[in-house]
């Protein structure tokens, strides 16, 4: 079965009032340009507190004027009454509540997702008495800034209504002037309408008013609420597949009031393209300024790392009145930087990450008015889709067209994942979940990430980090999988949520797929898959899934997962992924232990997936003997099912990863291949559950990370063996650069032998930039001729079928094709490993040539485990065997990671680091007493 999913469906109508205005660019040195936009804001980051991140105000005289309404004296009630509590701002509603105690255990805890879902149905005020310093009286302009609420709230100070929100992804600054008491005591209340009552009112009343907005329901397993498509906030909290449902309230964001004079710089946006000898720059600065402004703005550019300043214009300019306070206005400059003083950004592994700071200023009388920075970097990215036959004169021209990315004029091959909300919370999501996940994306190679649209916008400080790691950023619009009312308030609500989304965001050098007029050098898509589609157009295309054009998703769980033959070869791969659970020792945290068996109603309940538990064990099965682990139905047997659950995923994600791989220069006559990326479903996981992460919720890696960091690799082996019994190797390179000297070992071993029984070196031709190119081509008898195999009629055909538990149990995984494989595979596997001229292993990849379930001689190993402490963020696992041992896996409940993860042991031993995340006292022998180990064999 073939499932099309999570894709971020745009709704056309709307995204086409978005494509209005371009910015023109300048030919002249320096020139000004002035426009006026809507003045909805977009958030700023609750972590932004850092000088990259700070919207800094001053008055007249250099004295900022921002009061922080943030810390632990509020209260929250329930509408009732009937719950009153202090509440943390920032925060919400279910941190407040556990911290409180009225919910008694983490949301994460068994079955929480159900028992604490009456909050999502309540509404919620927030209250918090202040004094207000009477020096902010002297101010102006005197505002209330709402960074961030979630969601639907109505404002009121000192009992005067203020103003109301509607979107979670905007932010809000209401006039409070005439209503704050200076020196004296004021209430502020925000009422939250439940999410939940807001989403069902709004479908009630769009159905009766004009038509019905599909899902009308989520699917059962979500234990899920419905209609998150008619509210502006995270989708993903009403419930999915991959999470639970929390939908979240509060004030999730900071808030504080500002007082400033004449004007404040809310937004500086950034583009530069390069000519000729230098960089033309862009530089627009966008201003609230209720009575009008007149005075100098300064454009300043320096290089991060060493404050060379490479640009710098002041120029006099006037900000208009706008007594309505519906408009921001804006100024222009265009200017250029010679060639020489720039220095480009570049993607993990093609370059370095060049970065600049740009502090736009604006002055008054020699003082400072207010001041902005943001981070920049010199770099051009270009989405290239033309006809293949115009680069492959012999394909036919209804062939397709071309999907990739130009990064500085050179084509990149997109390696990465797709990233889900952090945590099912906004207000539990910390600096350092952050750092972890970019820190290990870039580890793994990645040069690409997918901000999906059933999240959220990512805050300043993760687009940062990007920046400095080489992610770029495939950023969706927060819609997904859904279709979205169009009436015209709904309409208005996204065009705020979107235009200043896209200010915010735009100026950073990874950013690609949010974009309109704000951001002109960057490609859009009306959805995600798009198939055949001209960029900046709004129409989708009749076929998304068309494998000719733009990027694909695919989903594939009733056939054997590690046959590439199986797996479609498209232009751009954007979602792809496998099923598995966390390990044991995450799970047991949020379990009794009664709960860890298979199938219990507790492991039932973190799977969201439809069918997803039953589709996990039937793909597994083709591999494993699972029968005896199902029965078992207790704690090791779930841990058993749990390891082989990763190993299936690992194994799987390995196998279509390196296909799309392999296939990055090579074209079929039906203009399948050519492709250009790899985005896996997905990066990490919202909950403790069941689904398609490589991390685990909290941090730890999957075995399938393990797998990935391999795969991603600039050069890489792709072993396969054909079904017509022919070995294939292939050398993948898209580290930017020729690569030669290189060699290639292939080695055969049966799994009773810890040595080789055959094995030969290749040299292998120089490798270009995204090629790949076949090395060897050989059939797979003429190796197995070069050992020794026991007599045919001394082994057994075995037929493993289906755990009689599972609906499927008419499903038999037959061991043998009808073209009759070669006997010899179930008693060996073949191993390549790429060598460069310093004799260092490259890549490698190992082949089992039967199932793990028909390997002969595969027996008990008796693995053994020496530890040595290197230092205190450092151990070293001396791994030995006694024969051959497969999908070797090490455990810790200790947070940190391993070296390698879910290899093969094929000699008498390996060494593995473990890397500590916090330095740590632990001995030797508290370290080994929390570490397991475990492989694969016959009698498992």
């Amino acid at each position: 079965m073939v499932k099309l999913r999570r894709c971020s469906m745009v709704v056309s109508s709307f995204l086409g009032i978005f494509a209005i205005w371009k910015i023109q660019r300048s030919t002249t040195n320096l020139e000004k340009s002035k426009k006026s936009f809507y003045k909805v804001l977009a958030p700023e980051n609750r972590y932004d507190n850092d000088h990259l991140a700070e919207n800094i105000q001053y008055d007249t005289d250099g004295h900022a004027k921002i009061f922080d309404l943030g810390g632990s004296d509020w209260t929250v009630q329930s509408n009732n009454g009937s719950i009153s509590i202090p509440a943390q701002v920032p925060g919400g509603i279910y941190s407040d509540l556990e911290r409180a105690q009225v919910l008694n255990s983490s949301v994460y805890f068994r079955f929480n997702d159900v028992k604490f879902r009456w909050v999502g149905q309540e509404s919620w005020v927030y209250k918090k008495e202040f004094t207000m310093p009477k020096s902010m009286k002297g101010s102006e302009n005197v505002l209330l800034n709402l960074e961030g609420l979630d969601t639907v709230a109505e404002i009121t100070l000192n009992e005067q209504f203020i103003g109301r929100t509607e979107n979670m992804f905007v932010r809000y600054r209401f006039d409070v002037k005439e209503h704050i008491k200076f020196a004296r005591k004021n209430t502020l209340e925000i009422a939250f309408e439940s999410p939940v009552l807001y989403a069902k009112r709004k479908f009630e009343e769009h159905s009766n008013q004009f038509y019905i907005v599909p899902p009308i329901r989520v699917p059962e397993v979500y234990h899920g609420e419905n209609h998150a498509n008619f509210i502006r906030k995270t989708q993903a909290s009403f419930g999915w597949d991959i999470g639970p449902s929390f939908p979240s309230t509060g004030i999730y964001k900071p808030i504080s009031i500002q007082g400033y004079q004449s004007a404040n710089i809310q937004y500086v946006t950034f583009n530069s393209m390069p000519e000729e000898d230098c960089w033309r720059v862009s530089t627009r600065v966008l201003v609230e300024a209720e009575n009008g402004f007149e005075g100098q703005l300064d454009i300043e550019i320096v290089e991060k790392l060493t404050g060379h300043i490479i640009f710098n214009v002041n120029e006099s300019v006037m900000f208009s009145l706008f007594p309505e306070n519906e408009i921001l206005d804006s100024f222009q400059i265009n200017g250029s930087v010679p060639k020489k003083d720039v220095k480009t950004w570049w993607p993990n592994e093609l370059g370095d990450q060049n970065l600049y700071i740009l502090t736009a200023t604006l002055r008054k009388d020699k003082s400072n008015v207010s001041s902005k920075s943001i981070q920049v970097g010199f770099r051009t990215i270009e989405l290239v889709q033309k006809p293949l036959h115009d680069i492959y004169q012999t394909i036919a021209q209804k062939a397709g067209d071309t999907f990739f990315f130009k990064v500085n004029g050179v084509p990149i091959f997109a390696k990465g994942s797709n990233l889900v909300p952090i945590h099912i919370l906004p207000e539990k999501v910390t600096k350092g979940d952050v750092d972890y996940l970019l820190k290990f994306a870039k580890t793994s190679h990645m040069n690409m990430i997918r901000v999906w649209g059933g999240g959220s916008y990512q805050s300043e400080y993760f687009h940062r980090k990007a920046d400095e790691l080489g992610i770029l950023v495939w950023q969706d619009f927060m819609f997904a999988c859904s279709m979205y009312p169009v009436n015209e308030d709904f309409l208005k609500n996204v065009q705020k949520e979107i235009f200043h989304q896209v200010r915010r965001l735009q100026h950073h050098p990874m950013i690609r797929n949010i974009v309109i007029q704000e951001a002109p050098d960057t490609p859009w898509m009306t959805s995600s898959p798009i198939g055949k589609h001209e960029i900046g157009h709004v129409n989708p295309s009749t076929n998304p899934m068309d494998l000719h054009y733009g990027d694909n998703h695919f989903y594939i769980r009733t056939k054997n997962q590690w046959q590439p033959g199986i797996y479609p070869i498209p232009r751009f791969m954007s979602e792809y992924g496998f099923q598995s659970f966390p390990s044991i020792s995450t799970l047991e945290k949020f379990a009794y232990d009664d709960d860890l068996y298979f199938p219990s109603r507790f492991i039932n309940h973190r799977q969201h997936g439809p069918k997803a538990n039953d589709e996990l064990v039937f793909t597994a099965a083709f591999h494993f003997h699972l029968d005896r682990i199902i029965h078992q139905r207790d704690p090791e047997g779930l841990a058993k099912l749990l390891y082989l659950a990763q190993v299936n995923q690992a194994e799987s994600l390995r196998t279509e990863t390196e296909l799309l791989r392999r296939m990055v220069s090579v074209i079929s006559e039906e203009g399948h291949g050519m492709t250009m990326g790899a985005l896996y479903w997905q990066l990490n996981s919202i909950w403790p559950g069941g689904c398609l992460s490589t991390f685990e919720h909290g941090g730890k890696w999957k075995l399938a990370n393990y797998a990935v960091e391999q795969m991603f690799r600039p050069v890489v082996v792709v072993l396969d063996v054909t079904s017509e019994e022919r070995v294939k190797v292939h050398v993948v390179n898209d580290g930017g650069t020729l690569v030669s000297n290189f060699t290639l070992h292939i080695e055969l071993q049966k799994y009773s032998d810890l040595h080789a029984c055959f094995q030969q070196t290749i040299a292998i031709p120089p490798v270009a930039h995204l090629q790949s190119i076949e090395v060897l081509n050989v059939g797979l008898e003429t190796i197995l001729d070069q050992c020794s195999f026991p007599g045919k009629s001394e082994t057994t055909t075995q037929t493993a079928k289906y755990p009689e538990s599972a609906p499927l149990e008419s499903l038999t995984v037959t061991t043998q094709s009808t073209s009759e494989p070669d006997y010899r595979r179930i008693f060996s596997l073949l191993t390549s490993k790429i060598f460069n001229s310093q004799s260092e292993i490259i890549s490698q990849r190992t082949k089992l040539l039967s199932e793990p379930k028909e390997a002969l001689g595969l027996i008990n190993p008796r693995l053994s485990l020496h530890v040595e402490r290197i230092s205190n963020v450092i151990f070293e696992i001396l791994i030995s065997t006694e024969s051959v041992a497969l999908f070797v896996a090490l455990d810790t409940p200790i947070s940190g990671r391993f070296s390698d993860n879910g290899f093969h042991l094929l000699n008498a031993s390996k060494s593995v680091i473990f890397h500590v995340d916090n330095g740590s006292d632990m001995s030797v022998e508290q370290f080994t007493k929390q570490l397991n180990v475990i492989s694969y064999y016959n009698d498992f």
